[in-house]
C-alpha cells in the first residue's frame, strides 16, 4: 500500500509486531506437527504444541483486539460520532484476519461475513458523512470466499480438503485479495483525512 506521510491507520501499534510473529509461529508449529505425525519422534512433541498454543493466543488477542474496535465502532455511529466511527472501523477491517484457532470450512465463511459487516459498515460510515466508497470488487470477491467454503459440495468427502475447482477458484481470489484490501484500506485513509480527521490512536470517546 502507498505510504502516507506522517502516521495513518496503516501503522496500529503493536499489530505490525503481531502479524510478524503469527507469520513466523503459525508455520513452524504446522511444520512440526506434520514433522512429529511423520516420524513421531517425542523431542518434537513439546515444541510444537507450545508453538501451536502461543499460535492460538497471537490469534485469540488480534481476534479481541478486531472484535473490540468493531463494537466500539458501531458505538461511535449509534451516537451520531461517524468520523471516529470510520476511524475505528478501518482499524477493524486491518486487523481482521481468519481463524487459526480453529480452522474449517464452516469458520472460515463465518469469518468472511463478518469482514463483509466491517466492510459495508465502513462504506455507511462514509456515506453518511457525505462521501462515495465503491466496495462491489471486494464484496465481490469475499462473496467468493463465503460461497465456496459455504457449500459442502465443493469438499472432498469425509475431509475439510477443496475439490480441484473450488481450490482453483479460491486460488484465483486469492491473486488479487491482498491487494483490493490494500486499495480499500488507503482509500478509506485518504477520506478520513478529508473529513478532517488524521490520527493515530483511537480517540478517547471511543473507548466509551
Amino acid at each position: 500500500m502507498e505510504n502516507h506521510s506522517g502516521k495513518g491507520y496503516s501503522e496500529i501499534p503493536g499489530l505490525k509486531i503481531l502479524s510478524a510473529a503469527q507469520k513466523v509461529v503459525t508455520p513452524l508449529a504446522v511444520t512440526l506437527l506434520i514433522l512429529y505425525g511423520k516420524t513421531e519422534k517425542p523431542f518434537l512433541l513439546i515444541p510444537a504444541l507450545v508453538l501451536g498454543a502461543l499460535a492460538v493466543a497471537l490469534w485469540l488477542t488480534r481476534r479481541l483486539y478486531e472484535g473490540d474496535l468493531y463494537k466500539k465502532a458501531m458505538r461511535l455511529a449509534d451516537d451520531g460520532k461517524h468520523l471516529e466511527a470510520l476511524g475505528l472501523l478501518i482499524r477493524a477491517e486491518e486487523a481482521w484476519a481468519l481463524n487459526e484457532a480453529h480452522s474449517t470450512p464452516k469458520t472460515i465463511a463465518n469469518d468472511f461475513r463478518h469482514l463483509t459487516e466491517i466492510v459495508t459498515a465502513i462504506q455507511s460510515q462514509v456515506h453518511t458523512l457525505g462521501g462515495n466508497l465503491d466496495i462491489e470488487r471486494m464484496t465481490k470477491a469475499i462473496g467468493v470466499y463465503v460461497a465456496v467454503y459455504s457449500n459442502k459440495k465443493n469438499l472432498v468427502f469425509g475431509t475439510h480438503r477443496l475439490k480441484a475447482s473450488a481450490e482453483a477458484e479460491i486460488m484465483s481470489v486469492n491473486a488479487v485479495f491482498p491487494a483490493l484490501r490494500g486499495q480499500l484500506r488507503a482509500t478509506c485513509q485518504e477520506l478520513y483525512k478529508a473529513f478532517g480527521g488524521w490520527c493515530t490512536q483511537p480517540s478517547e470517546s471511543a473507548g466509551a
